[in-house]
């Protein structure tokens, strides 16, 4: 299952954008949310795709100048392209073990806006000079 262990769902951006994120069917009768969190990275920023126990499903996209990929766990050599838009959003449902392409414009105008309060996370480089 997805957003286990071993299962971690990260993106690899290359140049300024935005990574957003959307999460509905609430468990719980909570609001649909959609948030986004910008990067002026001119090269590869990294991020990790989290999610809330309180929904069933999520999506995200990259509206960005570059390319966007994502790969789930260590599985490098398995990475996919992020969806781009709301109508080919980059999309899981609860209990799988996929992403998959789905249109989904229509829940996007039932979500409160979350910009940089959502649940993506830039991965600092943590790279050493000369290493």
């Amino acid at each position: 299952m997805l957003f286990t262990t071993g299962n971690e769902v990260t993106v690899i951006t290359v140049g300024p954008g935005k990574l957003s994120l959307a999460s509905w069917g609430s468990i719980n009768s909570g609001q649909s949310t959609v948030g986004a969190v910008t990067t002026t990275n001119a090269f590869l920023t990294k991020w990790l795709v989290s999610f809330s126990h309180c929904y069933t499903r999520f999506a995200f996209i990259w509206e960005g100048e570059g390319q966007a990929v994502y790969q789930i766990g260590n599985k490098a050599d398995e990475r996919k392209p992020v969806g781009r838009s709301w109508d080919n959003a980059s999309t899981h449902h609860w209990g799988t073990n996929t992403i998959a392409g789905e249109n989904i414009t229509s829940v996007i105008p039932t979500c409160v806006n979350r910009d940089n309060m959502t649940t993506l996370y830039m991965i600092p480089d943590l790279s050493i000079d000369g290493a």
